[in-house]
């Protein structure tokens, strides 16, 4: 006799697949909560469809209009476009002298010229204008453009995700290796001193064996 433990079934029958995947449903995740995304509740309805039947192409979710690849790529092309038009416009004010060094920079290029230890202030403002101080247009400032919190929110997960992954596997070596060879060493040395003692001549009448004298001495010596 096979005993079967079920805790839950979908009794409703499947829907069946749209016609077209312009008909399909919008995903949820559009619309989910923190706690549906945390837990990945929003899943639960296409995994239901495909315990009950096989999925279909039409069966899957489309993007909702603010993930959409099409919009996407409008939103960065224009965020680009204005970092690298601010990014000219910055720099044409650099070589025209129309934009000073930060306070903190001046401050430190005076303690060096006083002291001896570097060009005069003027000189370090002219290379800066020329050199340091010039800008360029930066991807990862457009995509916040784009994507906001999201972008960098993803990022930090990859980053620790992928950290975990490389030190997982090191950290349990580790943890694995340290005890049990500590663990092998003593019992190692307390057979190796068991089986030296026992090899020694016949002990006089009355007196302790050399092993009975190791065990009886080895917690204490152990605890040093």
């Amino acid at each position: 006799m096979s005993i079967r433990f079920q805790i839950w079934l979908p009794r409703d029958k499947p829907e069946p697949a749209p016609s077209s995947l312009d008909d399909a449903k919008t995903i949820p995740l559009a619309t989910a909560s923190i706690l549906s995304v945390l837990t990945y509740q929003w899943l639960s309805p296409i995994m239901t469809l495909g315990y009950q039947r096989a999925l279909q192409a039409t069966d899957l979710w489309k993007m909702d209009r603010s993930r959409e690849a099409s919009l996407l790529t409008d939103r960065f092309d224009e965020a680009w476009a204005r970092r690298c038009k601010a990014a000219e416009e910055w720099n044409a004010r650099l070589e025209k002298g129309e934009v000073s060094p930060p306070l903190r920079l001046k401050v430190v290029w005076t303690i060096k010229a006083v002291s001896g230890s570097g060009p005069s202030v003027q000189e370090r403002v002219r290379a800066w204008q020329l050199g340091e101080g010039k800008r360029e247009a930066s991807i990862a400032m457009a995509l916040n453009d784009v994507l906001g919190r999201e972008f960098w929110a993803g990022g930090t997960f990859k980053v620790v995700g992928d950290t975990s992954q490389l030190m997982g596997p090191l950290i349990a070596k580790v943890g694995i290796e340290r005890p049990c060879s500590s663990a092998f060493l003593t019992s190692f040395n307390r057979h190796s001193l068991i089986s030296e003692l026992r090899v020694l001549r016949p002990r006089p009448p009355g007196s302790l064996s050399p092993v009975s004298a190791l065990v009886s001495v080895w917690p204490l010596a152990s605890s040093f």
